[in-house]
């Protein structure tokens, strides 16, 4: 199944059409010889707000074949956790070897195991959409005559990589280089680069890297001569844009991860694909980058997902008409549904749309001074002053895709440069721009 990725109607704001060219000029610079991408998060990203959603997906499959009472998200998380633990240092992470672990966990036979196994892949290149941003630099690099290695970091089989690309329209690199396949220990992330770098033929002087991570992705490239650009996963550019997902993670701050939120960390994850697929970085006085489009997507086109009638408060229910009468906001609901629907459909019914209201709600609360201009002229102002007026700070949860501990850097920097601080914005804003870095 061929998945062309997202076709926004919005334009690129200033600030992404400037970060887009300058990442189409590096690619195409004429010293730059070979391109390596990483795939996970450049090229490819998946419309999941956390990596478990993905095994929800599959609790159907796994019923009734395991006497355990865990469900298969339990099971096979837990495998997973457990073969980084036993086999992060020693070798790489396969599938096969998760999989062996989640049936000694589960009691399942080796039939189910591979059955349950060959779903999962099934579902991971169901649901890889192409990330447009990278692939337009891919793109870019071939049509230049770059040599272009895709570098991944996945633990799934190289058929299934292979599908992916294909799938996504990404089947023209030159090299694939799957870590998993080099003995790499997980634990050792530096070498792959390596690898990349010898696939290239090219001196490292004449290679770019494109990758998410400081560490692996700009210093580990920089450090063996070759050149640098740093782009953000889409999911965490989302999260530091704004307030909204911390509001929202804590009005669930218990059950955040239950599939009765499944529909809602979707929506959020299609949220983020279509507003960070070109990076851009949290606006003053605003939790959705100062933009029309993106306030009716994770607004009014959330709300719509919502399938059981709502009891609206009056002001929420007028702030639903401006949305709908602003013709950006009304625009931008429309490419949120057509892209939501492209990738979900109606799968994700069954599990009810519990949540998809609250950005309504953070919305009636808590909005941003930035924010409430946008509706400002299609509101009385008597209903404006006292919208203004009832407006108040929301509590709000960490979020974190997946637990993870902070490395020694980020503690460093969250010490002296305290998160959300304006300094602390300005030296993400430097790392975010994508430039060279040699």
């Amino acid at each position: 199944m061929k998945n062309e990725g997202l076709q926004l109607k919005r334009p690129l704001s200033r600030a992404q059409s400037e970060l887009a060219d300058r990442l189409m000029a590096q690619v195409t610079d004429s010293s730059c010889r070979a391109v390596s991408f990483k795939l996970e998060d450049i090229l490819i990203i998946t419309p999941f707000s956390l990596k478990s959603d993905l095994f929800i997906l599959m609790e159907d499959d796994f019923d009734g074949l395991s006497i355990e009472k865990k469900t298969f998200t339990e099971l096979r998380t837990a495998a997973e956790d457990a073969a980084i633990k036993k086999f992060g240092a020693k070798k790489s992470l396969t599938l096969d070897l998760i999989y062996d672990i989640f049936q000694k966990l589960s009691k399942v036979s080796t039939v189910y195991r591979d059955m349950l196994m060959k779903r999962e892949c099934e579902l991971i290149e169901r649901f890889s959409i192409p990330r447009l941003c990278g692939k337009n630099l891919f793109l870019a690099a071939k049509e230049h005559q770059k040599k272009v290695i895709v570098i991944s970091e996945s633990f799934y089989p190289r058929n299934v990589i292979v599908n992916i690309l294909d799938n996504c329209g990404l089947s023209s690199y030159d090299e694939l280089v799957i870590t998993s396949e080099l003995g790499i220990p997980a634990s050792d992330r530096t070498s792959y680069f390596d690898a990349a770098l010898k696939k290239s033929k090219v001196p490292a002087g004449n290679l770019l890297h494109i990758g998410s991570d400081v560490s692996y992705d700009v210093e580990t490239p920089i450090l063996k001569g070759a050149k640098a650009v740093l782009m953000q996963p889409v999911i965490p550019l989302m999260v530091k844009s704004g307030r909204l997902r911390g509001f929202i993670e804590n009005e669930h701050l218990y059950d955040s991860d239950s599939p009765a939120l499944l529909k809602l960390r979707c929506a959020l994850g299609v949220y983020a694909a279509y507003a960070f697929d070109t990076p851009q970085n949290k606006s003053p006085q605003s939790d959705i980058c100062s933009d029309d489009y993106m306030l009716g997507a994770a607004v009014l086109g959330i709300l719509s997902l919502c399938k059981q009638e709502l009891k609206l408060s009056d002001i929420s229910y007028s702030l639903k008409e401006a949305l709908t009468e602003n013709k950006s906001s009304s625009a931008g609901a429309e490419d949120f549904i057509a892209l939501y629907d492209s990738i979900f459909n109606e799968l994700l019914d069954k599990y009810g749309s519990e949540g998809c209201q609250l950005p309504l709600k953070f919305l009636e609360k808590h909005a941003a001074a930035a924010d409430r201009d946008a509706l400002r002229k299609y509101l009385p102002p008597q209903f404006f002053a006292m919208w203004v007026e009832s407006i108040t700070e929301p509590d709000l949860a960490p979020v974190y895709a997946s637990g993870r501990k902070k490395n020694a850097l980020e503690k460093l920097a969250d010490r002296l440069f305290p998160p959300n601080t304006k300094v602390r914005n300005i030296a993400e804003d430097i790392l975010n721009r994508g430039k060279s870095r040699f």
